[in-house]
């Protein structure tokens, strides 16, 4: 694998270039609202960019990559909504969780700038990445409640390892 510098970089370049720009984020709104039908294609198309840069189709904790930004399901632990995003992992801590980019129906709005509204809009939250992690001992991707297994497309018969 290339240096991982220079692939998260292109990674984030390539989601800036090809899949933000595209989002209609009043219809993201909606389907965060409704179906979550919209949100799910965004989430995919995360995901397919990932493993596209990447070569693969999971991580390891204590591999050769440090840092990480993998797409992921966001739900708040207050009002229980639930939006999609990017968290960043430091794999050589386990999986060690440094911040989110949340893909809002306002923009992407990040943890590290955006303080005050992700304190108003969505307060402490939990994460469920789209891409195994291995040895990640933060995040249960054993026991994903059903709503978010719903929108990484894992039915009741498969667990998250098996899907993917």
């Amino acid at each position: 694998m290339e240096n991982n510098d220079n692939l998260q970089s292109v990674y984030l370049e390539q989601l800036n270039s090809y899949v933000i720009p595209k989002i209609d984020f009043e219809k993201l709104g909606k389907s965060y609202k409704t179906d979550f039908l919209y949100a799910k294609e965004i989430l995919q198309a995360m995901t397919s960019v990932f493993k596209d840069i990447y070569g693969t189709d999971r991580l390891y904790c204590d591999d050769e990559i440090e840092f990480v930004d993998v797409p992921a399901v966001i739900r708040s632990r207050g009002s229980g909504n639930i939006i999609i995003g990017l968290v960043n992992l430091d794999l050589q801590s386990s999986g060690e969780h440094w911040g989110t980019d949340f893909v809002t129906e306002n923009g992407i709005v990040s943890s590290e700038t955006d303080r005050s509204y992700i304190n108003s809009k969505i307060g402490f939250y939990d994460y469920w990445y789209a891409i195994p992690i291995y040895g990640d001992i933060h995040v249960d991707m054993e026991n994903i409640p059903r709503e978010i297994a719903e929108i990484l497309d894992i039915n009741d018969e498969q667990t998250f390892e098996q899907k993917m």
